[in-house]
């Protein structure tokens, strides 16, 4: 999902009709979005219970879901030339907004919890999976859009949003039950003990 941050101002350009120095310009909400969500997820994250995470982090990624679709929808909504770039950069902040707390503060976090002293391990096989997915995202996704086109692309796109949303979810959810169940156990110990 990041890595469409790399297709925007090509896909503003050829399927919106932004310039395209103002379609770099534009794609430059992308990382504001990120920079905004993760200054405000460093300050309320630690603040989230395990189940409000999930309401969070679901919420957030519902958000990307949204943006992408709006994204989709610029060619259509034939807008005045003014009103393109502001039309564009709003749904391209919130995606980065929606999906970087989604990333790299659970990613962080899980990491060092679940990898202990091998956290640092860890954290380099996420990334690395990471930038496998971009690598094959960047080349499949280059030729989806260049040989179906973009709303083939942004289907793709939408598709992968959907999957991250269902998974990051679920795992976030299984998380919070396993919680649940380690404080009950705690507070009800084994009578047999």
């Amino acid at each position: 999902l990041m890595d469409f941050f790399n297709f925007i101002p090509i896909y503003l350009s050829e399927t919106v009709g932004i310039k395209p120095g103002q379609a770099a310009i534009a794609g430059s909400a992308f990382p504001a979005g990120m920079f905004v969500a993760l200054i405000a997820c460093g300050i309320f994250y630690d603040r989230l219970s395990k189940r409000q995470l999930v309401w969070a982090v679901g919420g957030l990624l519902v958000l990307s879901c949204c943006c992408v679709l709006m994204l989709w929808s610029l060619p259509s909504l034939h807008l005045a030339a003014s009103l393109k770039l502001p039309a564009a950069v709003i749904p391209i902040f919130l995606f980065g907004f929606s999906i970087s707390p989604a990333y790299y503060i659970p990613m962080s976090v899980f990491s060092i919890a679940f990898g202990g002293k091998h956290s640092g391990f860890l954290i380099a096989l996420v990334d690395v999976f990471g930038y496998t997915g971009a690598f094959l995202f960047n080349f499949f996704g280059g030729s989806i859009a260049q040989n179906q086109g973009w709303p083939t692309f942004l289907a793709s796109l939408l598709a992968v949003a959907i999957l991250a949303l269902v998974t990051l979810t679920m795992f976030l959810h299984l998380e919070y039950k396993s919680a649940k169940k380690t404080r009950a156990r705690h507070s009800y110990p084994d009578a047999s003990a």
